[in-house]
This record gives C-alpha cells, structure tokens and sequence, in this order.
C-alpha cells in the first residue's frame, strides 16, 4: 500500500496542527482550535480514502469475475439456482475481512503515531508512555472485529442487491445472457456510473477510513491515563443539522455510547432513528444535501460541465476564486417528501438565474455560508461575476453585456467583422467613391500623398506596425532543451506563446523533467502521448510528487489534443485562475420557492479538495459530506 503519512509526520507544522488542540490542564478548547482540529483530521484521513475505496473495486472485480463463472456453467435459468450463481459467498467475507484487515490495521497505527506524537510533544504524555501497538493482542482483536464487521456487512448488501435485480429478470423472461449482463452492470454501478463517479465504493472508503481513525484515537486516550472524555464537535457554520447541531458540545466517558442501537433523537419535531449500529462518535448519520438536476452546469477548468458527469479529478472554481480537485462523488436517492428551493435572481428574461436544490444545502449568503431554505427575498447570494464585453462593468457571470446599450454597440463590431458584411459594404463605398472621383468631388492624387507622408512619419518615430515587437517575433519558435518537441508540444508551445507567459520546456521538478515549466505561477503542464502514457498509475505517482513539491499540474492527453481550441481555453482559465482574475459579486434574490419532491429521484453532489465549495449555474455552493468531527479531549487536572 502507498505510503501516505511518513511525509506529513515529518512536517513540524503539521504534527503542531494536531498539538494545538491538546491543551493540558484545561477541560475546553476554543472556536478556533476546533477548527484546526477539524482541519487536521480532514488532512489525515483523506490520504487514504482513495486506497481503501481502490481496494474495494479491486475486490468487487473478483466477485463478479466468480459470479459471473458461476453462471456461465448453468444453461437452465431457474430462481433456485440463484444462490448457485452466489456460490463461494460464505468465503467472501473472510477474503474482504482479510483486505480491510490490512488497511484498517495500516491506518489505525498511523493514526496512533499522530495522537502520541501530540501527546509527547506537549510533554503530557511521555515518550512511549501509551504504548499503542496494532500487533497487542488487545487491538489486534477490536481490528479482526472491525475488519470482520466492515465485510459481512458490506457483503449482506451486495448480496442482496445481486438478488433483487437476478429475481427482476428471471421474472421477466429474461435468458442466461442478459442475467449475466445485469449481474454486471449491477456490480460496476457500485463503483461507476458515467466514467470514474463513485458512488457505493467512496462512501464505504469514507465510513470505513473515519471509524478507523477515530477508534485509533480513543484507543491512544485510553492509554494515554490522560484523557477522560470525549466531546462531540459540531462545525458551526450554519451547514449542519438540526440534530449535530443540538449534540455538540454533549460529552460523554471514553467507553460510553452518544448513542445505543435502536435509540433516537427528536429536535424541532424531526426524528433520526439509529437503527443501523451504536454511534459512539461522529457522524451521526449520512448527510442528503444535494443538487436534484443532474443538468446543473458546473463551473470546471474545461468550461461548464453537468453535475452528473463530473468526476473524480475534475478541476472546479471554488469561492475562493480558484481550481481545486473533486475528490469524492455522492449520489443520493432523494426520497419522495424530500422538501426542495428554487432561488432566483434577477428576473426571468435572464438565462441560469433560477437554482434548484436540496432544503439543507449549503448557499454563500450575506457572506455566511447558510442552509438554501434560509433564503429570503432582498437577501443577498453570491454568485460568480463577470465582465461586460464592452465596458467591463461587474455583472453576473451568466451575462454578457451589462445593457442592451453594450450588447448594440458589440453587435455592430462582430458585423463589421464578417467577411459578408465588409464586402458588401464595401461594394456600397466603392461605387460612391468612384462617383465622387468621376464628378472630381475627390482627388487620388492628393490622398495618396497624403497616405505616403504618414506612412514615412511613423517610420521615424518608430510606430509603424511592421516595427512592433509582437510582428518580429512571428513565426519564431524555440526548440525543447532535450532537442526535439513532438507535434503535440508544438501545439501546446503555440498555446503558450498566444498566452505571452514565460515558460520553460523540459523543465526539471525533482527528479522529473516536465514538458512546460511556467515558473511564475508555478505550473506544471504535461502533454501525453498515448503510446508514451499508457500506465495511468505510473502517470498518477509522478504527478502527485510533482505536487507535493507545490506545484499546479495540468495534463492534456494526444486526443484531447486535437480539440486545440478547448484546450487553449482550458489554459486560459487555469492562467485566470493563477491571475486571481476571478471574481463574485452579491445579487439580490427577487423570489424563493420551496417544495416537495412528489417521488424519488437521483440526487448529485461532490466533494471538493481543501476549499469544499463550486460553482453551480454561476451561483456559489458549499458541498455537502458529511464532516468528520473529532471528539475533543479533555486533560485532566494533577
């Protein structure tokens, strides 16, 4: 498994992140230490999402592989043979458990590193005194339990969900072909639905990696003889519920529930049944807030893309006026009842001023990150701004012009631009001037000298426009330090010399050379040929080093390649980006509608690198995972 964690137990600023939240001799922590607790977890436990989320595909791959074997040997379709097509599933969850096992165990004991390394910096704790090792007896049975729990309980739902969709085509007719297509289709789904969205696979990963962490801690306090209690923390930034909201700050021992199986908690007349499992920490449930068209534009480096076909490593602008990575996908079934609000803004002759959204989704508004069924008319919401093509006044990134005044004025350039247009007009012209030389109105003698004497006084000063810098650098080209640039790096170095960025070829990063260094902003841009590129992984490692050592990569493969015009527009974003030329402005909401879905749908959200917000129709979103949320330590007194 890849080593995530050694580099950040060597950064003193991120061991001191983690320390700053155990203070000894107090029983509290203030706002803002719990915000950098938060921080620090999010940081931690998000290196191993994508490891434990891979092993579960990887896993499901085998399964289907066996289930799919298991059918092809049965030409008769029959409901009772459906537990044949599941044969082996009695030793699936010793498989799973073992690969969980291993994972769990890994980060457990990383997780173990970072809470004594807490505990001895502030001197609370000595060196060792915890004596936290995955291998005790002790911790090695809570794994093999927790292991073994993640599995079955993981396998009991596959099973199911095989069965249910076996049965549906077995009752309609369907023949051995078709089951075994649906046997597939239901399996990918778990980790797939339009290129590489997850969606069961990144929420186990996310559970699974939390529990984990979480219990590492507790066991760490434990033996710390240090830590009493444990408190539950609840970011309060107007995104959480009802009932996170009205659980934090509660505190409870260290080996006591929040809650039991089969207890529940009513605020505000809403319930929240656990009837799945005690919760002896955060979260207390999955979060729904979500987007209910899966049509919304989102505003990625490549341009607007629909909700539902964003992936994982999609670049998107976040309030903060910058591109960071999707890292997770959620897709939620919105159960009929679901209550929904339509925002807008402006009016309705605008395009995109309408927003529709989850109740308890999270909107920037009168500068507060608050829940959408908050909104109010007059209230302000911030949204993405643009410039007026002509003035550059700030509008709503949605429009093009400020006025129609703007608009009449550019459409009277875009006229004289079309050849059509010059040529007929020109027509026009050409016969009245002939008219007028004809009658002696004009005469071509002295225009021309005219024209002569001006064109010789802007050679003496310099200004004529075949002295300009821009006209003798035409045509020239510079050649990659290693000699040779691929036809695909002559396109790109035509893209960066439009752009008029200094940039470097072949630079070195590391032990690595990439295609173009642009130093000024610190990014990477690497153009890939297929015959070159074909290990992905390989690909993936190198780049993640290149971005350990702070640096932006961008990757353009040989077929995205022959789109130049898109990809010179992604690049002009990202430089935008780099530029901070992205702004926001608050609009006024002119109308809130809210309602109730009539039946189920298909919900959309994602989660975002570090910022955790996008841009949806132009108007500015938090994401909405669910929070890991610390429980807080409390020192005792000596």
């Amino acid at each position: 498994m890849q080593d995530y964690f050694t580099p950040l137990l060597k950064n003193k600023k991120f061991i001191l992140g983690i320390t700053s939240l155990l203070l000894a001799k107090t029983k509290s922590l203030t706002e803002e230490q719990k915000v950098k607790w938060e921080e620090s977890f999010i940081l931690r436990t998000s290196r191993y999402e994508p490891v434990f989320e891979q092993m579960i595909i990887d896993y499901w791959e085998q399964q289907k592989k066996q289930i799919l074997a298991n059918m092809k040997s049965v030409k008769t379709v029959r409901k009772d043979l459906i537990d044949f097509y599941m044969l082996g599933a009695e030793e699936w969850d010793v498989k799973l458990t073992e690969r969980g096992k291993k994972l769990i165990t890994e980060i457990m004991r990383r997780e173990g590193i970072s809470i004594e390394e807490a505990l001895f910096i502030l001197a609370v704790s000595p060196a060792g005194a915890t004596t936290f090792n995955v291998n005790s007896p002790f911790i090695a049975q809570v794994i093999e339990a927790d292991a073994f729990a993640f599995a079955s309980g993981v396998n009991a739902t596959s099973v199911t969900k095989l069965k249910e969709t076996l049965i549906e085509g077995i009752l309609a007719g369907e023949g051995m072909n078709l089951l075994r297509d649906r046997v597939r289709d239901e399996i990918d789904s778990w980790s797939t639905i339009v290129g590489d969205k997850k969606t069961r696979a990144a929420m186990i990963a996310r559970t699974e990696v939390i529990r984990a962490s979480n219990r590492a801690s507790n066991l760490v306090y434990k033996l710390s003889g240090v830590v009493d209690s444990k408190e539950w923390l609840t970011t309060k930034d107007d995104r959480a519920c009802v009932w996170c909201l009205s659980l934090d700050g509660k505190y409870v021992g260290l080996d006591e529930n929040f809650f039991n199986l089969g207890d529940s908690l009513t605020v505000d007349g809403r319930t929240l049944n656990f009837d799945y499992s005690d919760v002896d920490g955060p979260p207390a449930h999955v979060s729904c807030r979500c987007f209910v068209d899966g049509q919304i534009p989102i505003y990625t480096s490549k341009g607007n893309k629909k909700i539902r076909d964003i992936i994982v490593g999609d670049l998107v602008l976040t309030h903060k006026g910058r591109f960071r990575k999707v890292t997770q996908l959620h897709r939620n079934i919105g159960k009929a009842g679901t209550s929904v609000v339509d925002i807008q803004l402006m009016n309705k002759k605008f395009q995109f001023s309408t927003l529709t959204l989850t109740a308890n989704h999270p909107v920037l508004l009168d500068g507060k990150w608050q829940e959408s069924e908050k909104a109010k008319i007059g209230d302000k919401l911030n949204i993405l701004a643009n410039m007026c093509k002509r003035c550059k006044k700030l509008i709503p990134s949605w429009k093009k012009y400020c006025s129609h005044s703007c608009q009449s004025l550019d459409i009277t350039d875009r006229q004289w631009a079309s050849k059509e247009h010059r040529e007929n007009i020109s027509k026009k012209t050409s016969a009245q001037l002939k008219r007028e030389y004809a009658n002696g109105t004009r005469d071509p003698h002295k225009i021309t000298e005219k024209a002569n004497k001006k064109t010789r006084e802007l050679v003496k000063e310099g200004k004529h426009s075949l002295q300009q810098e821009w006209v003798r650098r035409l045509g020239s080209s510079k050649m990659g330090q290693k000699g040779f640039m691929s036809g695909i790096e002559q396109q790109m170095k035509a893209i960066l010399d439009d752009f008029e960025v200094n940039y470097i070829t072949q630079m070195s990063v590391k032990q690595f050379f990439v295609d173009f260094g642009l130093p000024e902003y610190k990014i990477a841009i690497e153009v890939d040929g297929l015959y070159w590129h074909q290990d992905k992984e390989k690909d993936l490692r190198r780049q993640r080093e290149i971005e350990a050592e702070g640096w932006f990569v961008l990757r353009f493969d040989e077929n995205e390649m022959k789109y130049e015009g898109d990809v010179s527009d992604e690049v002009g974003r990202i430089l935008a980006n780099h530029n901070g030329e992205y702004s926001f402005m608050d609009a006024e909401i002119v109308k809130v509608n809210k309602w109730n879905l009539k039946s189920s749908r298909r919900l959309y959200n994602f989660s975002v690198e570090e910022d955790e917000s996008y841009i949806a129709k132009g108007f500015v979103v938090h994401n909405c995972t669910t929070i890991p949320r610390l429980k807080e330590v409390y020192m005792r007194d000596e």
